[in-house]
């Protein structure tokens, strides 16, 4: 079995599990296991190789084996896909290694016909913020069967984070211990606002000297942005990256490159740059 596990929240995605098909490749009886795993280029395959001498194919939107090709003569140890997408590698304990024309053999797959509604769209974006990894991977897939329609939906809720001055967090910091109820919820709500931008100053508030209302509320705002989960919208922010990075055409790394021009202490940006690197090594993308 291949369980598949989704980074930024810790959470699996979802569980590919491989059927037996005897031992008819291999030099004895053991069964049939996985040896090694790759992702295609765009993630969405999965490429397995086993110890009978097989390499299957698994369409991930489809969550199911799509081909299985007779490769080697012994148990498949080791498996790599080139940058551009084009080629991947095997190798075998037959003292073999084999390239493969990945254009030929690694083809996406549709999760559902295409035709999705104004409303339909809105309940996945919706379910795209779910703490449910494989419930957000779902709407991310059916998404995407639509690039021309999602493309426009996703960029118009994709904003990059502002840009602020070090000196108004320190200042919204300070406002925090105000005598004043109205300027302490106000500079709550800013820093809410801003998110993990204001996490290195409120940790570094934190070690200093604090009253007690200042401290409860550092302490709240660094549970919701500083926890090992990022909050929903800032979630559904990173999994939307990754879906435009899957779709990858030229609008797609335009709605990229927006984002990252975002504070660049924001894991969104951060995220945005990193998938904009990883696009730049691939072929270029289908018109």
């Amino acid at each position: 079995m291949v369980r598949l596990w989704e980074v930024v929240t810790g959470k699996e995605r979802s569980q590919i599990k491989v059927p037996f098909r005897g031992p008819e490749m291999m030099r004895d009886a053991r069964q049939t296991e996985i040896a090694c795993v790759a992702f295609s280029a765009d993630s969405q395959s999965l490429i397995l190789g086993k110890t009978d001498g097989t390499v299957s194919i698994w369409s991930l939107p489809l969550a199911k084996e799509t081909r299985v090709m007779p490769a080697h003569r012994d148990r498949v140890v080791s498996v790599a896909m080139s940058a551009d997408g084009k080629t991947f590698a095997t190798g075998s304990w037959d003292t073999t290694a084999l390239i493969w024309d990945a254009t030929n053999v690694v083809r996406r797959q549709r999760s559902k016909p295409a035709g999705l509604t104004a409303q339909e769209r809105e309940a996945l974006w919706t379910d795209l913020a779910s703490p449910d990894a494989s419930r957000a991977y779902r709407a991310m897939w059916n998404l995407m069967e639509e690039p021309e329609d999602c493309l426009p939906f996703v960029k118009g809720r994709m904003k990059p984070i502002p840009k602020v001055e070090a000196g108004r967090i320190a200042q919204l910091i300070e406002n925090l211990e105000n005598d004043k109820f109205t300027v302490r919820e106000q500079a709550t709500t800013e820093l809410n606002m801003l998110g993990e931008v204001a996490l290195p100053l409120l940790r570094k508030a934190m070690a200093g000297q604090l009253s007690l209302e200042g401290r409860r509320r550092i302490e709240k705002l660094l549970d919701t942005f500083g926890g090992p989960v990022p909050p929903p919208e800032a979630l559904r922010a990173l999994r939307a990256v990754e879906m435009l990075e899957h779709i990858g055409t030229p609008e797609a790394r335009q709605a990229l490159h927006a984002v990252s021009q975002g504070a660049p202490e924001a894991r969104l940006a951060q995220d945005a740059n990193a998938s904009l690197k990883r696009l730049e090594k691939r072929a270029p993308a289908s018109p």
